[in-house]
């Protein structure tokens, strides 16, 4: 008799010792499950953080104050200078290869965005590249009707603004006289409306060997100003 009530004496232990054992893993599992979410919690802010950080970066290289344009304000590079009359081009002093320009796309009509073609596009570039004696100082080349291939023209938003990015090439030459001596010229830019016009805003390197280097900086410098659009009021 005796026996048995021992054997059931070790059996309760037993049994309250497994439930307690049970208890300690299930806090140790909510455990490991909270340090998880934590170190989640972590990595997504870490992670935005240096989303912040890189955008900041980004606009280091843009001068403070945006520059009035014809319709819209800009913030431009640093180092780069403001020419032109009737229409707008920022050129690096020390290193003229790389150049942007802003043009009125039609300046006897405002020209709905929606009815901006490649063909509209590539015509006005082709005859507006030297619009007044501020640009022609800066490019060598033809002088009129420059050959203009453009490869494509996209629907684009940029901050609420719409409008139509594109990107081809263009045709210069040693000087007017020598068009035996032509080379490819890279273009990229944007078509987007203000309050009185539709603007013709894109970046062109003129250097002959048409190094990757300045090309990813006319992609690199367009895409950084173009964020940075006010349309005035």
């Amino acid at each position: 008799m005796q026996t048995r009530k021992i054997a059931y004496a070790v059996m309760g232990a037993l049994m309250i010792t497994s439930v307690l054992a049970g208890c300690g893993k299930k806090e140790n599992t909510t455990t490991a499950g909270n340090e998880g979410n934590s170190q989640v919690s972590q990595t997504q802010e870490s992670s935005s953080k240096s989303e912040e950080k890189s955008t900041s970066q980004s606009n280091d290289f843009l001068e403070n104050k945006a520059d009035i344009f014809t319709g819209f304000t800009v913030q431009i590079p640093k180092g780069y200078s403001k020419a032109g009359s009737a229409g707008k081009i920022l050129f690096n002093a020390s290193d003229k290869t790389d150049l942007y320009i802003s043009n009125i796309l039609d300046t006897k009509k405002m020209e709905p965005l929606s009815d901006v073609t490649k063909e509209k596009l590539s015509e006005h570039i082709s005859q507006n590249l030297w619009v007044d004696d501020g640009i022609a100082k800066h490019i060598t080349g033809y002088k009129k009707d420059v050959p203009v291939t453009l490869t494509s023209v996209a629907d684009t938003e940029v901050n609420g603004i719409k409008m139509k990015k594109f990107e081809g090439k263009l045709t210069l030459a040693k000087s007017s006289s020598d068009t035996d001596t032509t080379w490819d010229c890279y273009i990229y830019g944007y078509v987007f409306e203000t309050r009185v016009n539709t603007m013709v805003f894109y970046g062109l390197e003129q250097e002959q060997s048409q190094p990757a280097d300045k090309i990813a900086l006319i992609k690199k410098n367009m895409d950084a100003m173009v964020q940075t659009i006010q349309i005035n009021k």
